[in-house]
């Protein structure tokens, strides 16, 4: 990964984790009006690197 871009400003690169495991907790409901599936994300270990810490992913399923 180039450590700039076009523009010349800094770029993140990727970091190693410490010796904790990351630890995520994911739920969801599926099958609302038979095409929407709604998921929650709970980060529950490094929560201090600026990430965020919960999430909602809503997905459209079709079932043939």
């Amino acid at each position: 990964m180039p450590v700039t871009i076009p523009s010349g400003a800094t770029q993140e690169t990727f970091k190693a984790l410490g010796n904790t495991p990351y630890v995520e907790v994911g739920y969801g409901i599926e099958n609302i009006f038979k095409v929407l599936r709604v998921d929650a994300f709970h980060r529950l270990t490094y929560l201090d690197e600026g990430a965020r810490k919960f999430g909602v992913k809503v997905s459209v399923q079709f079932k043939l």
